[in-house]
């Protein structure tokens, strides 16, 4: 097995390099010298950069930034790179025969605030997400008709709300792991709203997981359920300098909701996948830039 990867520089990737390394798996990483997703490649480019390899985990994606979400050019960009770039991709894997995986995204679902979420859970425009969420489901499209088309073997993969070092900082994870640190206090708001996590280190454990056994299909990648904002504050707070920081706890005055509350039995049933990172593990694998878990 030889995997080729895209987006290896970003909050996934980076992990993922690092445990197909630690693996001993042959990879190749496929950066924006060797293409650029906005340009279409023709097969023999795709050979060229590929290298030989089985097994294409298309990590990159454009994440439009709140400025530019509304531009046209920006829209045009995000069509390129996350949907058009992913059609050209998969044609390419089909006539190779190379398992493409797909990471998607449990912004996807059409209501993300369902107490259980299921991959045949309806999909559509939703809550949260915006023009992003809309080419994560466009570009599921489009491997979805490659596959029955012309046989794509594909697996696409949704998780929670990611997180690991590469997180961008203007996140609220970092954020209060920031103001923890320096020793500031952590405020919540929304106590009791409930999200769930889950760390680059196992969602790049899926990815190879699912590698490993041939997996197709979708499916959800979450981490061991969702968890409270006033529990999540509390474990950050634990990371300050000396002694854990003060927690400030804002009520909210809407009603409490649980955000990605994903299913993983059909993930652990096709290719054996459960969490291994917990909460604090994470986080402080986050705040210390760690991307492979302390060592048993």
């Amino acid at each position: 097995m030889k995997v080729a990867m895209t987006g290896a520089t970003g909050l996934l990737g980076r992990h993922l390099c690092a445990l197909l390394a630690d693996r001993g798996v042959p990879f190749v990483s496929i950066d924006r010298q060797k293409w650029n997703l906005s340009e279409w490649n023709d097969t023999a480019r795709f050979d060229a950069i590929t290298e030989g390899a089985d097994i294409f985990i298309h990590c990159a994606a454009k994440i439009p930034t709140g400025v530019e979400s509304d531009a046209s050019s920006s829209l045009r960009d995000l069509y390129d790179i996350n949907v058009r770039a992913v059609l050209n991709l998969a044609q390419w894997a089909a006539g190779r025969n190379v398992h493409l995986i797909f990471i998607s995204s449990g912004s996807v679902y059409r209501d993300p605030h369902s107490a259980v979420i299921r991959e045949d859970a309806a999909t559509g425009p939703g809550p949260i997400g915006g023009s992003y969420a809309a080419s994560k489901r466009m570009a599921e499209s489009v491997i979805a008709e490659c596959a029955e088309t012309d046989g794509l073997k594909a697996t696409i993969l949704r998780p929670s709300s990611l997180y690991g070092f590469g997180l961008p900082e203007d996140k609220f994870l970092i954020r209060m792991l920031q103001s923890a640190r320096a020793g500031h206090e952590i405020e919540v708001s929304g106590p009791e709203n409930r999200i769930d996590f889950v760390h680059a280190h196992d969602l790049s454990r899926a990815a190879l997981m699912a590698a490993e056994t041939g997996a197709t299909g979708v499916f959800n990648i979450a981490g061991s359920g969702p968890v409270r904002l006033a529990e999540l504050g509390q474990v950050i707070a634990a990371f300050g300098p000396a002694d854990p920081v003060d927690l400030s706890i804002h009520p909210d005055h809407e009603p409490p909701f649980t955000r990605f509350a994903l299913d993983n039995s059909a993930a652990a049933n096709a290719f054996g996948y459960g969490p291994l990172i917990s909460l604090p593990t994470g986080l402080a694998m986050t705040l210390e830039q760690q991307v492979m878990p302390p060592a048993a």
